[in-house]
């Protein structure tokens, strides 16, 4: 190892430091001196002697500086702690490595490397300055785990970036073509600095010189001292952007958006990763915000951000990995492949491995084969997958009819492909219920057709599960069975709980439902959907204060949406606000395409104030959609029950009984029942639908 010079000397016993340090406080305490020995008028000698001792004090503090260090077992002589330490930290030119801590710093600043960054540069510094091959480095870094050259390149590629290295011009590690890698930067032995006095010899001067300069200057020391990078103990936590579209024309966004909502699915896979919902992310598209104030309010350290641009039989895909705590560029890739199923495929499993490897981790065998099933091996069916879940997604009812051609076409192309079933099941779950159109008994048996063959295909899919769970609770009102598939999705993927959150509240197991849903409000805290349903899961259990509390967090995040008005509109209600309950339910509307449910809503609110005419109008608009679309009846019953027309409720209600309407199911939680929970009507359609169950043994 080369040796240091004489000024490198200095300036690693901090002689250069304790200099100025001393120099700098002496002057200030020669200043408060003075203006303390003439206010207490002690003699003029005083002065002089203690103008003196800070003079000779100087030397004395260089000289400690050099030959003495204060360590954690007392005061001792400079090579002694040299010799006890040499073995160990290492100086890389103007980096300092101590394996002993696994610490490398440049200066104050602390360098976080993964376990196999770290393992690298060791292996480098070992060889310094001769070169390591690659077969080498593959031997002693990853010794029988099975990689290739491409690996090698890219940790090291990451082990340059985390040096602040160049390619062009590097100061550390230089790449020798076709043989393997020099580590270029001096190495040489160091000091290695102890733990409890990282500024020891500031501490020898205190001991042996001017003891009141000396705590000042230790002082002056630390004040420098801080850390210019975080190093956070925090599991990764990632959030994937919305991919931006530079395709040419405007009518590939769906594809960007496929292939988005694709990767995290992937991402999710990977157990050391908590991947924010897609839903949580969408509102950061085109967002006028830097990385680090989204990574903030998202509460991830992780952020990848890409773009996607379709044209013709090619597809090139850009990704590019941002650790968000400290503004580092961890990792980011070109895919410039031809349009293909499998080369889509690839992407994205690629993009998971390297995400993996940068944050030091491998998938195991059992994330890869599951990464690794493609979906279909038609581009058509996938593309048209893609347009199905596309419009799925917009909500509204022309979409949702463009919706259920798109998934249809998929599987002509390809009647094996599960996620079309899943995709077309979910269409049809929505437009059997007062967000579409078609009668429950119409839509439900098909929506049951396609998730029992998803099923069949996929017997271990979580989406799948839920959603046969959700028609178990919205059509077949068997809630022993749909709490079983419920959990059974869980065990799979724990995100999937909205839909078991809804049936305990249904079942008036309200606090099991509250824990449910505030334990997903903390892993996905920028999901407005997540909090839209706990704003009714709030309401259901009571507690219509924090309902408009989560309300508000779901329209702050986006007020796009129309069920979070609905929401906060009802929790005003609850609590006597009703004006704030008509403006809200306005606002539902009109978001709403003027829906069965929100003229509904709106004509009770105006009940509420003596506004009968205007509730009377509604009630007719509502009517009139009959003759286009289905209306659920429980619609009709909800206004007749605030008009105070009971009879008239319980003959609507009825009608929603035999049309096994989804809005029965909140008999339980809906407060607009309340003026009739005690009519024997009431309780006879309540025990039909066997609502007064309250825990479900499903250990069977």
């Amino acid at each position: 190892m080369r040796q240091m010079s004489f000024y490198q000397e200095l300036k690693r016993r901090k002689v250069f430091r304790v200099a100025v340090a001393y120099a700098v406080v002496g002057w200030i305490l020669a200043e408060i001196g003075d203006l303390l020995f003439e206010t207490f008028e002690a003699p003029v000698w005083v002065m002089k002697v203690f103008t003196t001792v800070i003079i000779l004090g100087f030397p004395l503090a260089l000289f400690f500086a050099w030959a003495y260090e204060m360590t954690s077992a007392g005061l001792k002589r400079e090579a002694e702690v040299v010799d006890s330490n040499q073995s160990g930290t290492t100086r890389i030119g103007d980096l300092l490595l101590d394996p002993h801590q696994r610490l490398l710093r440049r200066g104050h600043e602390k360098i976080r490397l993964p376990n196999l960054s770290y393992q690298l540069l060791l292996s480098l510094v070992r060889h310094a300055p001769g070169i390591v091959t690659t077969d080498q480095l593959l031997n002693e870094v990853w010794g029988n785990v099975v990689v290739g050259d491409e690996t090698v390149k890219q940790r090291v590629s990451l082990l340059r970036q985390a040096l602040g290295d160049s390619s062009e011009k590097p100061e550390y590690i230089e790449v020798i073509r076709g043989v393997g890698y020099r580590l270029i930067a001096p190495v040489s032995a160091a000091m290695q600095e102890q733990k409890h006095s990282p500024h020891s010899t500031s501490a020898a001067m205190v001991v042996l010189g001017l003891l009141v300069i000396g705590s000042a200057v230790m002082l002056f020391d630390r004040a420098g001292q801080k850390d210019a990078i975080r190093v956070s103990d925090t599991p990764w936590s990632l959030a994937v952007l919305p991919f931006e579209d530079l395709s040419a024309g405007s009518d590939h966004a769906y594809f960007s958006d496929g292939i988005h909502d694709e990767i995290i699915s992937r991402l999710s896979k990977i157990d050391i990763l908590a991947v924010t919902s897609r839903t949580s992310v969408l509102p950061y598209r085109n967002a006028a915000k830097n990385i680090r104030e989204i990574a903030g309010e998202l509460g991830v350290n992780l952020i990848i951000e890409g773009s996607v641009r379709h044209s013709g039989d090619r597809v090139r895909i850009t990704v590019q990995l941002i650790d968000a705590d400290n503004d580092i560029h961890l990792w980011a890739q070109n895919y410039d492949r031809p349009l293909s199923v499998s080369s889509l495929f690839a992407i994205q499993i690629d993009v998971a491995e390297q995400i993996a490897l940068a944050l030091e981790t491998e998938l195991t065998i059992e994330e890869l084969d599951e990464m690794r099933l493609l979906p279909t091996d038609s581009l058509d069916a996938y593309n048209s997958f893609l347009l199905g879940r596309y419009h799925l997604w917009r909500g509204n009812p022309q979409d949702l009819r463009l919706s259920i051609g798109f998934f249809e076409q998929a599987l002509a192309f390809d009647s094996k492909f599960a996620r079309a079933y899943i995709g077309l099941g979910q269409v049809l779950t929505f437009v059997g219920t007062s967000y579409g159109w078609m009668a429950p008994h119409e839509a439900f048996p098909l929506a049951e057709q396609n998730v029992a063959e998803a099923l069949r295909l996929e017997p271990e899919s979580a989406e799948a599960l839920t959603l046969r769970g959700d028609i178990l609770t919205w059509y077949r009102w068997q809630w022993p069975e749909a709490e079983e598939a419920y959990r059974q999705a869980i065990t799979i993927n724990e995100d999937y709980v909205l839909g078991y959150a809804i049936l305990l509240s249904i079942l008036n197991r309200n606090d099991e439902a509250v824990q449910l849903i505030e334990t997903h409000i903390s892993r996905h805290p920028r999901d407005h959907w997540i909090r839209t349903n706990a704003a009714w899961r709030f309401l259901a259990a009571g507690d219509p204060r924090r309902a408009i509390a989560e309300a508000n967090v779901a329209i702050e995040i986006d007020d796009s949406y129309g069920d979070a008005f609905g929401s906060r509109g009802w929790a005003h209600l609850a609590i006597g606000e009703v004006d704030y309950a008509i403006e809200d339910f306005k606002r539902h509307l009109n978001l709403q395409n003027r829906s069965p449910i929100a003229l509904s809503s709106l004509a009770i609110a105006y009940i509420r104030v003596g506004n009968r005419d205007d509730a009377m109008k509604l009630l007719d608009e509502i009517s009139q959609l009959e003759s286009t679309s289905f209306v659920p009846p429980d619609v009709f019953a909800r206004v007749y029950v605030a008009l105070g027309d009971f009879d008239e409720a319980i003959l609507w209600l009825n009608r929603a009984y035999d049309a096994r309407s989804r809005g029965l199911i909140f008999l339980n939680a809906d407060a607009s029942w309340d003026s009739i929970r005690d009519d024997p009507r009431f309780l006879s359609l309540r025990q039909k639908m066997n609502l007064d169950i309250e825990r479900i043994d499903t250990n069977h």
